[in-house]
């Protein structure tokens, strides 16, 4: 966000007024806010309402030409959204969190896989984190791993799709 060689005398001039957290802590909040930063894992997965990119303004139905922009339309007019974005916590153990990608079981650890982590971060002695599930197992008990997920509130309502006109 800024040059390299300008750093030095940023931070001299911030540091009497601030302190240096971990980065876990920035990802944290950015989970704690319903973002998802795509990753080379996640790029190319789902489509943006799956990650809740409608609710976050990040998406223009009324404008643009970009690819798989009629999968996206269509999907917002016609469809429905089966998987998306939800959040969830767990206790931390030595900061450890989920790997990207560990799948969400419904039920119990052996139970049905419904999700998968799309985004994990330790902060205060718990993990924050972001799992596309699928919508009609989001109320479940869901586990990563043997451990049991802790449905979290996003700070956004997300807009249901539109009705198909009669």
């Amino acid at each position: 966000w800024l040059p390299r060689e300008d750093a030095p005398a940023v931070w001299d001039a911030l540091a009497p007024k601030a302190h240096r957290v971990p980065f876990s802590r920035w990802l944290a909040h950015r989970i704690r806010a319903g973002y998802v930063d795509l990753s080379p894992r996640t790029a190319g997965e789902y489509v943006p309402q799956a990650l809740n990119l409608q609710a976050l303004g990040q998406i223009a139905f009324d404008k643009g030409c970009y690819l798989g922009q009629e999968v996206v339309a269509r999907m917002q007019y016609l469809g429905k959204v089966k998987k998306r974005l939800f959040r969830f916590s767990i206790e931390a153990s030595a900061g450890a969190c989920p790997e990207l990608g560990s799948p969400i079981h419904a039920g119990d650890p052996e139970g049905d896989e419904v999700g998968e982590v799309v985004a994990a971060a330790p902060d205060a002695g718990r993990c924050e984190l972001l799992a596309v599930v699928k919508v009609d197992r989001a109320e479940d008990a869901l586990f990563v791993g043997r451990t049991p997920l802790r449905a979290e509130a996003l700070p956004y309502e997300v807009p249901p799709l539109r009705e198909k006109a009669s």
